[in-house]
């Protein structure tokens, strides 16, 4: 979902320089080596970072490194303009606008260990989820995200039936499980949403069961915001959106919070969507006179989560944070909330059928 294209390296802050470095790693020049580069930044912006370098791999940390190899104290602002080519990283050196401590030889490496080539890109022409079907992350996506609006479009605005309403999204998304089971493993999303479907199709078309016939659409809005906002926390390494989308660029690029921070923007929107609608719906079916008006709102809450997830990831290459990881932390929290908030509904879905 995400788009950054190709990013200008000039405009990077100190944070993403160091971050984007493992990018532009080359591991043939790398061997064998095994070394902790760390970064310690003064100036304009302050920061502990540092990078590993192992059995071929790059990888970037944030704070200190508990044995680093080779330190390097800077300016933030010096090594941005070695970074950019404003300033010899020599004759910086000499001059002691930076120092280091550790070993030397590996400092006099790192513009070969870091060389970004002419031709570098971010993006990863060809690769897709394995498998026979020339599908992109993004398609995998569409069609979950396919079968979800099925089951939204026919549950409350059609009689219930299990053939029309539940069987083709069960089937579609089993058939997707299947197949990714074959080629590699299938996504707990998709995991999640064909459990979901299989029993939410028993229990409200097969045994009728009261509850889930009256709000099995609103249950389905709250696991989908418990789905999206769940993404965003721990243990999940990689947002929703991030899963599918991250096909479209190098592995590198995965991890790196130019990538994840404006997939979490995207994810937080769309769950506080969900769980929005999903509090309307409740609204809606208690007070009957009003579920005409509130499905109308509903859907029209749909209009803004689609224009910011438009515009939002056409600028995310060029979107700069002076903090990002106090920001991907807001957004935790958000989340959170987000994800308290649906739990206090479903009790009360519950709860309520007992006192019924």
């Amino acid at each position: 979902m995400t788009r950054l294209g190709n990013m200008d390296i000039q405009g990077l802050n100190f944070r993403q320089t160091i971050e984007g470095m493992p990018l532009v790693f080359d591991a043939a020049a790398a061997g064998d080596m095994k070394a902790t580069i760390q970064f310690e930044a003064s100036g304009p912006e302050p920061g502990k970072y540092h990078l590993c370098i192992e059995s071929g791999k790059c990888s970037f940390h944030t704070g200190p490194a508990k044995q680093p190899t080779l330190t390097i104290r800077t300016p933030s602002d010096v090594w941005l303009k070695i970074n950019t080519g404003e300033l010899s990283g020599l004759d910086a050196l000499v001059k002691g606008l930076y120092t280091v401590d550790g070993d030397a030889n590996l400092l006099a490496q790192m513009q070969q260990l870091f060389k970004r080539p002419d031709n570098f890109t971010i993006e990863a022409k060809g690769q897709r989820p394995a498998g026979p079907l020339p599908l992109s992350g993004m398609a995998w996506m569409t069609i979950l995200f396919v079968s979800w609006t099925w089951l939204f479009l026919l549950y409350d605005l059609f009689p219930l039936d299990y053939w029309t309403t539940f069987a083709p999204p069960t089937i579609l998304v089993l058939l997707v499980v299947i197949y990714r089971l074959i080629f590699n493993r299938p996504l707990w999303t998709e995991i999640v949403s064909l459990v979901f479907f299989i029993a939410v199709g028993i229990l409200c078309a097969i045994i009728e069961v009261d509850l889930i016939v009256k709000w099995g659409s609103t249950i389905a809005l709250l696991v989908l915001g418990l789905m999206w906002l769940g993404s965003m926390v721990p243990p999940f390494k990689l947002p929703l959106t991030a899963e599918y989308s991250k096909w479209r660029y190098v592995q590198g690029l995965w991890t790196n919070s130019m990538f994840i921070q404006p997939n979490m923007a995207i994810c937080l929107v769309w769950g506080w969507q969900f769980v929005i609608s999903a509090a309307l719906a409740v609204v809606g079916k208690t007070v009957v006179w009003l579920f005409l008006p509130l499905l109308g709102v509903r859907l029209l809450t749909l209009v803004p989560a689609f224009i910011f997830t438009s515009l939002y990831q056409k600028g995310a290459a060029t979107r700069r944070f002076r903090d990002i990881d106090e920001t991907l932390r807001t957004m935790q929290v958000w989340a959170y909330i987000g994800l308290a908030l649906s739990v206090v509904l479903l009790i009360l879905l519950f709860t309520g059928l007992n006192s019924a």
